[in-house]
């Protein structure tokens, strides 16, 4: 008989969120949405199955934790951020560092809303805006969010000239410009 391991932080978080699923959801259900058994989820859960460190093993823990309605944040803050960065793609999650300033989480709900997470560290200086400033809170988040090159790319939308472009090159294309 195997000795009783300590409960891994992870392990106790999974099984918390399917104690927290209303309307309830039994342990044998929980595991067969997520393609185990339910001995099998016990022994994940109760940290007799090993570390779970394999490709294989972060999946089966990630459809889990989608299971019990964990999400990427909390595995992270278990300890587990191989799990966490599997659970965001099972979850159609993408995050992607835009600038050196800030993060973006975006992707979709199980209600099939888009999602848009940003991460600003407000410990960086503040970019310096575009010629005219922006106009809304929603421009200032975007520029933000992206480096130079994409700054320059936006400040040029943002004043016409990207319209501007786009027009002569039509007008060029129908015969009708200069």
């Amino acid at each position: 008989m195997d000795a009783p391991t300590a409960k891994p932080p992870w392990g106790q978080l999974i099984d918390d969120g399917r104690d927290r699923l209303r309307p309830a959801v039994s342990q044998n259900s929980a595991a067969q949405r997520a393609g185990i058994s339910g001995t099998r989820w016990r022994q994940i859960v109760d940290g007799r199955a090993g570390a779970m460190d394999s490709d294989r093993g972060v999946n089966t823990v990630a459809r889990m934790a989608e299971v019990a309605g964990v999400t990427p944040q909390q595995l992270e803050e278990a300890g587990r951020p191989d799990v966490a960065a599997e659970l965001r793609l099972l979850l159609g999650e993408e995050t992607a560092a835009v600038s050196p300033r800030s993060t973006a989480s975006a992707g979709t709900t199980r209600d099939g809303a888009v999602s848009l997470t940003v991460h600003v560290n407000p410990d960086d200086p503040e970019p310096e805006f575009p010629p005219g400033g922006l106009r809304s809170q929603a421009e200032r988040i975007i520029w933000a969010m992206v480096d130079e090159p994409w700054q320059v790319r936006l400040a040029q939308i943002l004043t016409g000239r990207e319209v501007e472009a786009s027009m002569s090159e039509t007008r060029k294309a129908a015969g009708n410009g200069e």
